[in-house]
């Protein structure tokens, strides 16, 4: 899954959990997602039973499927991951993450 399939997904768990409808072309302002990507995306979980919609793709909803998506994403692989240049800057910030965020004590050898 896509660094931008992931933010919407979890926007739209967001917004239902707190009460509001997730309306993609807000997400779609507020992100600086253009909205045709948003649609693909849409149609895309419609075909794997995530979401769905009435009259506008960018007016739909997740699925019961599709919320369950979002509480258990699917691991990608190495080579998936750095397949893309996204996945490959997602990758990056992970890794600066561990180094920043690491333990000085946890480098030390206590044998």
């Amino acid at each position: 899954m896509k660094p931008d399939e992931q933010m919407l997904l979890d926007w739209m768990q967001t917004a239902v959990k707190l009460g509001d409808t997730p309306y993609v072309r807000e997400f779609c302002a507020y992100a600086g997602l253009n909205q045709k990507r948003a649609a693909y995306i849409c149609e895309k979980w419609v075909d794997k039973g995530w979401y769905d919609y009435g009259v506008n793709v960018l007016a739909g909803w997740l699925t019961e499927k599709g919320m369950e998506v979002v509480q258990n994403p699917p691991s990608r692989t190495f080579e998936e991951l750095i397949a893309t240049k996204e996945g490959r800057a997602e990758m990056i910030e992970l890794l600066i993450d561990r180094v920043v965020n690491v333990n000085p004590n946890d480098l030390l050898d206590n044998h």
